[in-house]
């Protein structure tokens, strides 16, 4: 498939001071098995504006300068505190340069791992950086208190999950997301993409169940309304029915792997 749309990102409000900006891609972005549907995939930000103002996983280079021109019409970057990290990935850095010559007031929000990755991707600036280990809060005003989950698995180290108690969305990164690129924002027709989710598991996930199982047990202490996923559509509709998957998924790919190794 040729890129026959150029990309562009989507602005949206989803929940109360909460916008989504979706970058996409209508072609897929590099040869990896993962993108073999060849449906696209978008990368997905947030941003919630309490009194404090903060973004959720910036996207990765590609994607750097049309993403900074829809956050600048979003927000007043001079107002930006928080950049929140659901997960590290070196192609990321050049985004991260860019936010901080415009932002250099921001603070990183992630977790330990991330911690130490941004401070050596970064050695001769005194970055600011708020380390998550799961029991800390930040509040950024008008009811929106964020907690976090570290959710490690082999693949990111650096994962968290970001939970917001005021709007009920927990930020998933890369948990229950699919590499398809659409008008769509949220995952209403998603017996349309189901094969998109299970693929995304097979390819992302199932090398991990066993981590994904322990996430999923965290996950299940919230009350969650959507999951504001890394790619794809956000899920709201299947939210029950993908998390139950998930955990099917998870438990068959142990059994099979558990079968293959005696």
């Amino acid at each position: 498939m040729s890129d026959s749309k150029p990309r562009d990102v989507q602005v949206l409000p989803i929940a109360t001071n909460t916008k989504v900006l979706r970058a996409r891609s209508w072609s897929r972005l590099r040869f990896e098995i993962e993108y073999a549907l060849e449906r696209g995939t978008t990368s997905n930000s947030y941003v919630i504006e309490g009194d404090k103002t903060a973004i959720i996983d910036p996207p990765v280079e590609s994607f750097m300068k049309i993403y900074l021109e829809a956050l600048q019409q979003t927000v007043n970057l001079k107002k930006l505190d928080y950049v929140i990290l659901g997960h590290f990935s070196p192609n990321r850095i050049p985004t991260f340069k860019a936010l901080l010559e415009l932002a250099p007031q921001i603070t990183f929000v992630c977790s330990l791992p991330a911690a130490g990755d941004l401070r050596a991707a970064f050695p001769d600036d005194n970055l600011n950086i708020l380390p998550m280990r799961g029991k800390e809060t930040l509040d950024l005003g008008k009811g929106h208190v964020l907690k976090f989950l570290p959710i490690p698995s082999p693949r990111w180290p650096a994962g968290l999950c970001t939970y917001d108690v005021q709007t009920q969305i927990l930020y998933t990164d890369k948990i229950f997301g699919a590499h398809i690129c659409g008008d769509d924002v949220f995952d209403d027709n998603w017996e349309s993409f189901k094969e998109d989710q299970r693929y995304y598991f097979n390819c992302l996930m199932a090398p991990h169940a066993i981590h994904v199982e322990a996430a999923l047990e965290k996950i299940s202490d919230l009350q969650v309304r959507l999951y504001a996923v890394g790619h794809g559509p956000l899920v709201r509709t299947s939210l029950i029915a993908l998390t139950q998957a998930y955990a099917d998924w998870s438990k068959a790919q142990k059994l099979e792997h558990h079968h293959h190794h005696h």
